[in-house]
């Protein structure tokens, strides 16, 4: 009868010792895998890491920019942020475009603007007075024959430069009187200048003390 407890104490130790041995096994493997888990977490990030990288890397470079100051017959002066390539018209459109008294033609348009620039349109009578200096500064340098020791200017053979001396004449208007020339040759007065387009009797009145023919 003793024995027979003996023996049974023993099988359920044995027992006993089996279920403990399971449950440490069991825990290493929970740990173990959570172990595993873990470091997959951090080789997610490390991944993650790795596109975000990427995706810096692969962001374009900004492109080179200027500042420029645009001011005179624009609509809205300031200094104004532009791309490096820009030219004097991207200048004028950034500051809102002309005003209604601007002369147009006197700037280039066409011309590449530079970083801290000063870029200013002139209005036309600002215009048409820098063109009487520059026409007076060539003057001095030289005379080609078409202004006469009075000071008067000969409509029949002053060129474009010169013309553009006679009080009201700019670019345009000067253009005009050299193409009427070669249209209708010669004039034979003062007054036909008159019949270029452009100028009528209020214009001819201010200007006609300065010019002569030949």
């Amino acid at each position: 009868m003793q024995s027979h407890l003996i023996f049974s104490l023993i099988r359920k130790g044995k027992i006993v010792i089996s279920v403990l041995a399971a449950a440490i096994v069991l825990c290493g493997c929970k740990r173990e895998k959570q172990t595993v888990f873990t470091e997959t977490v951090y080789a997610s990030d490390d991944i993650g890491d790795t596109r975000q990288d990427a995706i810096y890397e692969e962001q374009p470079e900004h492109a080179e920019t200027i500042c420029v100051f645009v001011c005179g017959a624009v609509n809205c002066e300031g200094v104004y942020e532009l791309p490096e390539s820009s030219r004097v018209i991207d200048a004028v459109e950034a500051a809102g475009g002309y005003s209604e008294d601007a002369d147009r033609i006197y700037v280039n348009q066409a011309e590449y603007v530079y970083d801290t620039q000063r870029v200013e349109i002139p209005t036309f009578e600002e215009a048409q007075r820098l063109r009487e200096i520059e026409a007076e500064a060539a003057a001095e340098q030289g005379d080609s024959g078409s202004v006469r020791e009075n000071g008067l200017i000969d409509i029949n053979t002053a060129d474009k430069q010169e013309l553009m001396r006679i009080p009201g004449i700019g670019e345009s208007k000067a253009d005009r009187i050299i193409e009427y020339r070669q249209i209708h040759g010669r004039f034979g007065s003062i007054e036909e200048l008159m019949n270029v387009s452009g100028i009528g009797s209020g214009m001819y009145e201010k200007m006609k003390d300065c010019i002569t023919v030949k």
